[in-house]
């Protein structure tokens, strides 16, 4: 490597930390340290295992409960895709039984929304949950006090992507979260200073800091691992798997 590469490649790195930054925490409070009420901040939290998770002391339909499911259909030859036409309808069902709830993570999760929430700029949800459950999992939070919807703009879908934006919640399915967000800004034409984005899974955070740091804009990624050995641990009864 000649001098000059190394010097490009040196301010790449500097360019890179400026504008992204990835930290691991268990506790949701980190969140209110990364936002500055002086600059144009948005906040976007992932919902399961992030902010909630099912009321329940099995973890059923928890997402460690769909890719179980998943999982063990591909151990019996079943291939992905397949795999994951068979789970989802299931999945879906469960939201719309008498008596399925959710609860939060920590006892703090409300409070430390409504905290944010007069802090920033915007604060959303950003889910990988599809458009098909929306409308129940808006309830689904209400009922537990989560509410966007009062900093939201009006619903509207992208239909390219299947995904929509409904009572300050995103609901973008399969899509990458990053291309996700990026999407949003465009078409609200709105660009903030700084990005804080919480989610239990890396790749997702990941994905948000590697789109958006290209804009110009700072980016905090926060890796949320409260329920990490929860997930780690889990496994379907053995009733499920004959």
């Amino acid at each position: 490597m000649n001098r000059y590469t190394r010097l490009f490649a040196f301010a790449l790195l500097c360019i890179f930390s400026i504008s992204a930054e990835i930290v691991k925490t268990d506790s949701l409070e980190v969140v209110l340290q990364y936002i500055n009420p002086h600059k144009n901040t948005f906040v976007a939290f992932d919902l399961d295992n992030t902010l909630v998770e099912p009321d329940n002391a099995t973890g059923w339909s928890s997402d460690q409960w769909i890719y179980a499911h998943v999982n063990h259909l591909i151990n019996q030859g079943i291939v992905p895709d397949q795999a994951w036409k068979i789970v989802f309808p299931f999945y879906y069902e469960t939201q719309f039984i008498n008596g399925y709830k959710l609860r939060t993570v920590e006892e703090c999760t409300v409070s430390l929304i409504k905290k944010t929430q007069e802090v920033a700029d915007k604060v959303i949800g950003l889910t990988s949950r599809s458009r098909q459950i929306a409308d129940i999992t808006i309830r689904l939070l209400e009922d537990i006090g989560i509410v966007f919807s009062f900093q939201a703009a009006d619903k509207f879908e992208f239909d390219h992507t299947r995904a929509v934006y409904s009572h300050g919640v995103y609901f973008c399915g399969w899509q990458s979260k990053g291309e996700a967000l990026l999407a949003l800004f465009e078409h609200l034409h709105y660009w903030p200073e700084v990005v804080v984005f919480v989610d239990d899974k890396m790749s997702h955070v990941v994905a948000v800091e590697s789109v958006l740091q290209d804009k110009g804009i700072k980016v905090y990624g926060i890796h949320y691992t409260k329920l990490a050995l929860k997930k780690d641990q889990f496994q379907l009864p053995p009733d499920l798997l004959d």
